[in-house]
């Protein structure tokens, strides 16, 4: 290995009246920052707020950060979209 970049994800989680909210933000080398959002409705019979809403306000504003990171490179190298996994070049295939 030649050399090693450090990004840094920050994860923020809203609590609301009736929905969670998640920021994810991507923060690169050069200090320039990318930013996905996620919600999700709480459930009406529910009394608050659980974990798991907050993990699945998480994922999707992972999900929404991982789209804008690949279409944000697209033109530089490569289409966005499913891409199959290739193996590293040391590795066998």
């Amino acid at each position: 290995m030649d050399t090693v970049d450090r990004w840094t994800a920050r994860i923020f989680i809203g609590q609301h009246d009736d929905f969670t909210s998640a920021e994810a933000r991507l923060t690169t080398r050069d200090t320039t920052w990318l930013r996905g959002t996620g919600i999700k409705s709480r459930d009406l019979d529910a009394p608050r707020t659980t974990e798991a809403d907050e993990e699945i306000a998480v994922g999707r504003a992972l999900i929404d950060l991982g789209r804008r990171l690949l279409n944000g490179a697209a033109p530089e190298s490569e289409p966005a979209g499913p891409q199959r996994p290739r193996p590293a070049a040391d590795c066998p295939a």
